[in-house]
């Protein structure tokens, strides 16, 4: 049974609609999350806001307001991708090692969209919300000019960093048909690794060298994940990084599902 893609984007709408009422079953649950997830973004802002002040509002070339809106970026950017993509992309290595898998392997759908999509964490993506208030704010008081295209490339910049974390966490994730002891919940250095890579996307690339910024952007694109929608907003993007990030996210793309199927081949049933 093949499904087209009307049917995978309805199919999407119900595991939305499921998850909703599974969370709205559970509000003390819900509410304790998102407050939990608030403080937790406000220390980081109020991190980098003493930074930039003790530095005389000027942290290696970025403003008070400009670092607001670096952190506002994050937020949003960080915040989506937990509430879209994390719950679902980190819960494979537990799906193969304890064989539930299977019975993804056996619906009638996509394997791949299954694992990516069927989960989603409202109490998270409520974060994306303080992060847009602190953008917005942050553009006030900057007085950057705003235009329909500049905010439209900047929403395209944010969906194409979420999509490019989506594609190295996948990737680290897939390990999980090589080494079964490749564990969500554990130590193991695929789930370690992205949030260790990650630390690197979420600073301003200036406190690297050139040749860690240059690995780090045609490499591994993390530079690209905040730092590029944000310089796009309220600094200066250089012509090469715009290009290479038009193709960086098709590249990984590519590669994540060559390694796809390649997991695939070497996946063993539970019943095998």
């Amino acid at each position: 049974m093949k499904f087209t893609v009307f049917k995978y984007i309805s199919l999407y709408f119900s595991f939305f609609k499921n998850c909703l009422m599974r969370e709205m079953e559970f509000r003390g649950n819900y509410i304790l999350m998102v407050v939990a997830s608030i403080f937790l973004n406000l220390y980081f802002l109020i991190y980098y806001m003493i930074l930039v002040n003790r530095l005389g509002n000027n942290f290696l070339g970025w403003g008070r307001y400009e670092m607001l809106f670096f952190v506002a970026t994050e937020v949003i950017c960080h915040a989506t991708f937990m509430s879209l993509c994390f719950y679902n992309v980190f819960s494979l290595p537990d799906q193969v090692r304890t064989g539930n898998f299977d019975f993804i392997l056996i619906k009638p759908i996509n394997a791949r969209f299954m694992i990516s999509t069927r989960n989603i964490n409202f109490a998270a993506f409520t974060q994306a919300l303080l992060g847009v208030g602190l953008a917005i704010y942050s553009l006030m008081q900057l007085n950057v000019k705003i235009t329909l295209l500049k905010v439209t490339v900047y929403v395209a910049f944010i969906i194409n960093s979420i999509f490019l974390m989506y594609l190295i966490g996948f990737c680290l994730m897939v390990l999980a048909f090589f080494f079964t002891k490749v564990s969500a919940s554990g130590s193991i250095l695929p789930y370690r690794g992205f949030f260790a890579l990650y630390w690197f996307a979420r600073r301003p690339e200036e406190i690297y060298s050139n040749v860690v910024v240059m690995f780090l952007t045609y490499c591994i694109p993390l530079t690209l994940i905040i730092n590029l929608p944000a310089k796009w907003m309220v600094k200066a993007v250089s012509v090469n990084t715009l290009l290479w990030s038009l193709v960086v996210t098709p590249v990984f793309f590519a590669l994540s599902h060559w390694f796809w199927k390649v997991g695939l081949k070497r996946y063993q049933s539970a019943s095998s």
